[in-house]
């Protein structure tokens, strides 16, 4: 399992998220969008926004955009015992 968060420097939702994700403990990479190799593979994703959320698991990949409680819920449910 991976989760990779695209962010945008300034990005208020994007540090919302990093903050949530290092408070429960979820291991995640961060792309910054500044970055040619991430934004080159944001654009491949078709991504509309950011942060954009992309977890992969050994049979599936779900991606979310933004900060969002639905999101919260998948990850709670998934990666953490809370």
């Amino acid at each position: 399992m991976s989760i990779d968060v695209f962010t945008k420097y300034g990005c208020p939702p994007c540090k919302l998220l990093k903050m949530w994700l290092n408070k429960n403990g979820i291991a995640y990479n961060e792309k910054p969008l500044e970055i040619e190799k991430n934004m080159n593979e944001f654009i491949e994703r078709k991504g509309s926004g950011y942060p954009l959320i992309v977890i992969k698991e050994a049979d599936e990949e779900k991606v979310f955009l933004g900060n969002t409680p639905k999101l919260k819920k998948y990850l709670r449910e998934k990666y953490t015992s809370k």
